[in-house]
C-alpha cells in the first residue's frame, strides 16, 4: 500500500513541477526601464538648527523597472530596482564655489515588489526593501539612515503616484539633522 502511494505520488509531483516550468516560461518579463538618473533634493534647511543655510543632496543613480506579465499579457507585478549614491553638501554660504563640496556621501540600494490592488488604475501595493539613506560622518557616525521594509498603498495621479497608506515599516530609522548641519557649518 504504501509503495502504490509513493508511486501515485510522485508522477503528481512531476507533473506540477513541469507546470509550473512551463508557466514560468509563459510569462517572460519585460525590462521597461533601465537607465542612469542625476537629482537634487533639499535634505534640511538648518535654519531651523540655527543656520543660515541648507544641506542639498545631488543623489546619482541607476534605475530598472521589470514588468511581469499574465497568460493574457496583463502586468500582475512590477519589479523595480535604484542603487547610487547620495552625495550632501550645502550651497547658501557667500563664500564658497559655484561648484558644490560634497562633504558627505552614502549609498542606497532599494528594491520594490509592486502589485495591484485590485488592479493598476485605483491602486497598487509596494513593498521595498533596502536602504534609503545612509549618511555617515567622519568622527559622528550615522547621522541619517532609513533601511528596512515599508510597505505602501499608493495611487496614480497625473505626473507618477500618491501614496495613500503605510500599512507596515519596519527597520532601522535615524535622523540627527541637528548634528548634520552643525557639521556642515564648520
Amino acid at each position: 500500500m504504501n509503495s502504490i502511494r509513493r508511486f501515485t505520488f510522485l508522477p503528481l509531483v512531476l507533473l506540477l513541477i513541469l507546470m509550473t516550468a512551463v508557466a514560468v516560461y509563459a510569462d517572460r518579463p519585460e525590462v521597461v526601464e533601465d537607465y542612469d538618473y542625476e537629482e537634487e533634493l533639499l535634505v534640511v534647511d538648518c535654519a531651523d538648527y540655527g543656520h543660515k543655510f541648507k544641506v542639498w543632496d545631488h543623489a546619482e543613480g541607476h534605475v530598472k523597472s521589470t514588468w511581469y506579465h499574465d497568460d493574457e499579457n496583463n502586468v500582475v507585478k512590477v519589479i523595480w530596482q535604484v542603487h547610487g549614491v547620495d552625495n550632501l553638501y550645502e550651497k547658501s554660504k557667500p563664500d564658497k564655489k559655484s561648484e558644490p563640496d560634497y562633504l558627505a556621501s552614502g549609498p542606497f540600494n532599494l528594491t520594490a515588489h509592486v502589485y495591484p490592488y485590485p488592479d493598476w488604475s485605483l491602486f497598487w501595493i509596494e513593498n521595498v526593501t533596502g536602504v534609503n539613506w545612509n549618511i555617515q560622518l567622519p568622527g559622528k557616525g550615522t547621522v541619517y539612515h532609513e533601511s528596512g521594509l515599508w510597505t505602501n498603498i499608493d495611487k496614480p495621479v497625473k505626473d507618477g503616484e500618491e501614496l495613500v497608506e503605510v500599512v507596515k515599516r519596519a527597520g532601522l530609522e535615524k535622523r540627527d539633522f541637528e548634528m548634520l548641519c552643525e557639521f556642515f557649518a564648520q
